[in-house]
């Protein structure tokens, strides 16, 4: 039998790296987060789900720091499988909060990380949308005026402006169409004189 000592001696080289490269995949790795990273909600919440790749064990935590930088518990924490599910006591207020979790794999390994997410005033979302419908009435097409006739009743103020464009470029055509005859008829007798010399 063929005998290589350099062989051999990267046999073992071989099954620790293998054994580290399974022992990595098993770790949890967090696939989805409700809210997510970087979420700007506009209505409050109690509650958080982080569900992870691997199934995790119980004695997994979570909780959050304020923008004030307090740090604020939920009132129960379950592990279900993959997912871990914090809940508060009530919902949580406007504002910004880093989420800060820590879970215990099945593989016995610690992972923990964290995020963010913002909580939106509820009275500002107000005011923003009654100022986008103001601006939306802004741009809106303007209500037509209107104007009082001799006998008391409303006209629109538009139409009346239309009829009057519509009488003047009458009076324009009218104008026209009479300088037209006159020259025609200047032309005519002109036509008529000039015939009238040669004859005589």
């Amino acid at each position: 039998m063929f005998y290589n000592p350099f062989i051999h001696s990267l046999a073992p080289l071989f099954f620790i790296s293998f054994i580290l490269v399974d022992t990595t995949d098993a770790h949890s790795v967090l696939e989805k987060a409700t809210p997510e990273d970087g979420a700007q909600l506009k209505e409050a919440i109690k509650s958080i789900e982080l569900s992870f790749n691997t199934k995790i064990e119980n004695g997994s935590t979570l909780y959050l720091v304020n923008a004030n930088d307090e740090k604020i518990e939920p009132a129960s924490i379950t592990s279900t499988d993959n997912i871990l599910e914090a809940t508060f006591s009530r919902n949580l207020s406007p504002g910004s909060y880093q989420v800060n979790w820590k879970v215990l794999g099945a593989d016995g390994h610690i992972i923990e990380n964290q995020y963010s997410f913002t909580i939106k005033d509820q009275e500002e979302s107000v005011s923003s949308k009654s100022e986008k419908k103001q601006q939306n009435a802004t741009t809106a097409e303007p209500k037509k005026e209107t104007v009082t006739s001799q006998d008391g009743s409303d006209t629109d103020n538009q139409n009346a402006k239309g009829k009057t464009n519509r009488d003047s470029e009458s009076s324009f055509v009218f104008g026209i169409i009479s300088l037209l005859i006159i020259a025609g008829i200047i032309l005519l007798a002109w036509m008529w004189f000039s015939r009238s010399k040669n004859k005589g």
